[in-house]
């Protein structure tokens, strides 16, 4: 079996694949099963291997039989622990990095500085589509990432995200409560202002997480509405201001935007622009098998 693993700052997923078979595009076919788990439970490789070991019990997996695995991580304190329990399962594992075989061109100040999620985003995206895409990441951390038909990763934006934001907005005034994210979650066309009608995809997103019944109105009548607004349709708008520019700078009428993250399903829906929209969840998650294979294919052409 194949693990794939997102550190992120504040959750870490893990994606269970039965194999490294099979084409990228039907990478979600291949899933056995998603992990999402607090980055904080995960404080030594010993804490990493129980907590593991008892989500696969649930499904009948045995953590023996996991025999490659490939790490995107941000949290660099995270890295030694995983290293740790790679050596004890004695696993094939990869970190990727700005060092890594990508098939992209990293055209960025300081390649060693990039977080590897924003390699992994890119460089699938690119595997499978040579052509102009933006590419946003909505986590605890925003990011608006530009990959090019040259397969050139040019930088992007780096923002707060919506759960930042309202931890912040919360921590540093006195009345203001902190909103649960999840009620942010509404339907593709609720509220009374925003109508998308471009084309959507979605991937790893499930119609109920797309089309809840919930409706965040653009002017709250109580402060808990009024925040609701601000965080959503704030960062909606942000979205949609730097994708409007990015594809003036570029050139680009329109072009495909990639929406992954563990908030894409409540920002990405809402989103106006022009162009193909693909909202994927688990985008990171497919990117690391494809990346896994990339680097595995040429530690083995080196031997």
């Amino acid at each position: 079996m194949f693990l794939s693993c997102d550190i992120g700052n504040t959750d870490t997923v893990f994606g269970i694949y039965n194999n490294l078979d099979g084409n990228c595009n039907d990478e979600e076919k291949d899933i056995f099963t998603i992990y999402r788990v607090s980055t904080s439970e995960i404080c030594s490789a010993e804490a990493l291997f129980n907590t593991l070991s008892k989500l696969f019990l649930n499904d009948g997996i045995c953590i023996s039989d996991i025999k490659h695995i490939c790490i995107s991580s941000v949290v660099p304190s995270q890295n030694q622990f995983y290293k740790l329990f790679c050596s004890q399962l004695n696993c094939h594992a990869i970190f990727i990095s700005s060092v890594s075989r990508t098939g992209i061109n990293l055209m960025v100040e300081n390649p060693d500085k990039l977080g590897a999620d924003r390699i992994v985003n890119a460089s699938y995206a690119y595997s499978l589509s040579k052509e102009f895409q933006i590419i946003v990441d909505a986590g605890t951390a925003l990011k608006i990432d530009i990959i090019d038909a040259a397969g050139n990763f040019k930088g992007g934006v780096i923002f707060p995200g919506i759960k930042t934001l309202a931890v912040c907005l919360n921590e540093k005034t006195e009345l203001l409560p902190l909103i649960n994210i999840n009620e942010l979650n509404c339907g593709k066309n609720s509220g009374n202002i925003l109508n998308d009608n471009n084309k959507d995809v979605n991937n790893g997103v499930s119609e109920n997480d797309i089309n809840s019944s919930n409706t965040i109105q653009l002017i709250g009548d109580n402060t808990v509405k009024a925040i609701q607004s601000g965080l959503l349709y704030g960062t909606v708008f942000l979205i949609e201001g730097f994708i409007k520019e990015i594809q003036k700078q570029y050139d680009k009428t329109e072009c495909k935007v990639i929406f992954t993250g563990g908030l894409s399903n409540i920002i990405a829906a809402q989103c106006r622009m022009k162009g193909l929209k693909i909202i994927d969840g688990l985008w990171t998650l497919k990117g690391l098998k494809f990346l896994y294979k990339l680097n595995a294919a040429r530690a083995k052409s080196q031997m």
